[in-house]
Parts: structure tokens; sequence; C-alpha cells
């Protein structure tokens, strides 16, 4: 089977570039949030452009090395691949004050290529900037199986249809971020309108579909019970970064009559 996990990100960078160094001062971990632009589609028309922000994350020092350039307000070029890892998040207990340390799901852009593109730009000049680029500020093309979570909703009838499923993405390249023993990634997908009501049909665990869309994020949150005083309190959870399909294209094991004709 073909492999394709490709992510194309033209945005404005969100604060300056975190840099995490070793022991010996070297760079062992990048980190940037930037913003790109969010083309919403209903039924292959665009119907409203808005902005999501996206988290970037490298272990590669020389990926590293050009993030250390990136400040607040610089428009970046990147290009990389979507990675899906398990990571620890230490949440306080507002009422004793100990620490719950658990797992959670994390979603990023592992950049193969990244570049401070414009800087020192006006807020009014950034932004007539990061509109031109729209068409290809927020793309993402990729290949992979359903595995989990197909799902559809339309409110009976009354409300716009949606369609959410887990994809299984294998990975095309080595990923320099602590998980080069992984070989795959495992995003969400969420779709709407036709699309939706197209793909309720069509899509069942295990259809190997092609995706060509863009990336949108959505804060999370999640309930803790504290281990020590049992208090139960929410706590801001890690952003999902999901896929919004422009096109998808059914390749095998899809329920869909029309796909080979």
């Amino acid at each position: 089977m073909a492999k394709e996990n490709a992510v194309i990100l033209c945005g404005v960078a969100q604060g300056d570039a975190t840099v995490k160094l070793g022991e010996d001062s070297s760079p062992v971990r990048g980190m940037l949030y930037i913003r790109v632009v969010d083309r919403t589609w209903n039924d292959g028309d665009q119907c409203d452009v808005q902005h999501t922000t996206v988290f970037v994350y490298s272990g590669n020092p020389k990926i590293i090395d050009k993030m250390m350039e990136i400040k607040n307000g610089d428009i970046v070029d990147v290009y990389g691949t979507l990675t899906t890892a398990k990571v620890p998040k230490n949440r306080k207990c507002p009422v004793c004050g100990s620490i719950d340390r658990s797992m959670g799901d994390i979603t990023y852009v592992s950049p193969l290529y990244i570049c401070r593109r414009e800087h020192d730009l006006t807020p009014e000049k950034t932004s007539e900037i990061l509109m031109e680029r729209s068409e290809f500020s927020n793309r993402i093309f990729a290949i992979g199986n359903i595995c989990a979570g197909l799902a559809y909703s339309d409110n009976n009838g009354a409300g716009n249809p949606k369609l959410q499923y887990q994809m299984a993405i294998p990975r095309t390249i080595r990923v320099h971020d602590g998980t080069a023993n992984i070989e795959t990634d495992y995003p969400w997908v969420f779709t709407t309108g036709m699309q939706a009501v197209e793909g309720k049909d069509a899509l069942r665990i295990g259809s190997v579909i092609y995706i060509k869309g863009h990336l949108r994020s959505k804060a999370q949150s999640k309930d803790i019970k504290c281990s020590k005083c049992e208090n139960v309190f929410t706590s801001p959870d890690f952003p999902l970064i999901m896929i919004s399909p422009h096109f998808t294209e059914y390749l095998h094991n899809c329920n869909f009559p029309d796909a080979n004709k």
C-alpha cells in the first residue's frame, strides 16, 4: 500500500520558539505554536475562513537550530508529518496541592523543514500575507485505514451531519522526537455535510482512504480525581489537533458502489 503523511503550513508564530537544553547545553527539544488559516468547507464550496493554532515539535538538532531563530509574530513555513504520541502530564490538585501524573494523547507536526520567512511586520501586514497564502497555509495529505471511533450523528435529521473516526497512518520517515520505535500514528478525523453522509455509508473499520484536507485544533479538558484527597477537578488537557477533509478518496475495503466506476 502506498504511504502518505505530509503537512504543509505557512503561519504566524504565537510566541518565541521554546528550546530545551540537555546537560551539555545542546538543544534536545524545540517547540512552537503556529497560527494558520482554517478554511471551513461545506460540500465543496468554501464558506468560512477562520484560524487555528498548530503545535510543532522536534528533537532533531538541525530543526531545533532553525526554530531558535523564530520569534513572536514571525511568518514561518513548515513541511512535515502529523504525529501522535502518549506523553506524561502533571496536574496539580487545587485542594491539597498533590500532583497527579498520568499519560495523555498529544498530536503535533514533526517538521522535516522549517524556515523563518518574514519578520518585523505589523499585525496588519502579517494578516494580509497570511490571507494571500491561505491556499497553502494549512494542508495535509494522508493515506491510512480507519481503526476506531467510527461514529455518525445528525440530530435525528435536524442538524448538520457529522462523522468522526480515528485513522492509522503508517509512518513514512523516522521522527526525531523520542518515538523512533513507533511505526504508526493515530490522528482523529472529523467531517461534516455531504462528506459525512457519504462516509457513513462508505466507511467501516478497516477501510483504507486517502485524505486531502487541513488541520484544526480544539481545546480539551479532563476530569481528574486526586489520588490523595479524592477531590475531583477539571484540568486542561492537550489540545486535540484533528484532520478536516476537503476530499476523501475511497481506496480499499469500502462500501461505496461508485468507488471503482
